[in-house]
């Protein structure tokens, strides 16, 4: 697949309300999504396997075809693309690399969390711009308010997709009676059955009678 140049004859007119979409000036839509990627010519083995490693912590998955599509994805929702490229991928790369996607699944979602952010705050300096009109402001800040609401909800869907659904309950509170036991550390089905035959063997100790007196 190819980062598609939107670049045309006319530049379009940028209102306070529109959102323009940034072409890719310097990609060359001739060139294929794994060509644009920096290409590691007369390094070492050592270097290029460091360099692999770091693109798989920062995308997700090994596919180079992958990872030069979702980098061209992150990068052209950045409104100042154009003339900034290098600058734009070395920010996005690094916003995805922080993300840590452990898997193509987890690449896909740091690239719209990355995208929701950067829409979010463009329609925030909008809003903030000194020429912006009252209705400007208030729309773009809705615009930001659903887009960081959706952030948020990205964030959370990751969150859970990393756990696998496990379930994790916190006790903060223990109150331990007279007679009774607690139990510090993990709890499992094994230690369970221990215990409770334990707690059987206690019960059932008979009480001589110099402890009756």
């Amino acid at each position: 697949m190819k980062c598609k140049d939107k670049t045309g004859s006319r530049k379009p007119k940028r209102d306070k309300l529109a959102t323009v979409r940034s072409p890719l000036a310097a990609v060359n839509p001739n060139t294929s999504p794994a060509q644009k990627l920096p290409q590691l010519n007369g390094v070492s083995k050592a270097a290029e396997q460091a360099f692999s490693i770091w693109m798989k912590q920062t995308f997700g998955t090994e596919d180079r075809e992958l990872q030069s599509q979702l980098l061209c994805q992150a990068t052209s929702i950045v409104p100042d693309f154009a003339g900034r490229e290098v600058k734009t991928m070395d920010h996005v790369a690094a916003a995805l690399h922080g993300i840590g996607p452990r898997d193509a699944l987890e690449g896909l979602l740091a690239v719209q969390i990355v995208a929701v952010h950067t829409l979010a705050m463009e329609c925030m300096g909008r809003a903030a711009s000194i020429e912006q009109t009252d209705l400007g402001v208030e729309v773009n800040i809705n615009r930001a308010t659903k887009l960081m609401r959706t952030f948020a909800n990205q964030t959370e869907a990751l969150g859970r997709y990393r756990g696998k659904g496990e379930q994790k309950m916190t006790v903060e509170h223990v109150h331990v009676y007279q007679g009774g036991q607690a139990i510090v550390g993990q709890v499992s089905q094994k230690n369970i059955g221990q215990i409770s035959q334990e707690n059987t063997q206690i019960k059932r100790t008979p009480v001589s009678d110099d402890e009756h007196k």
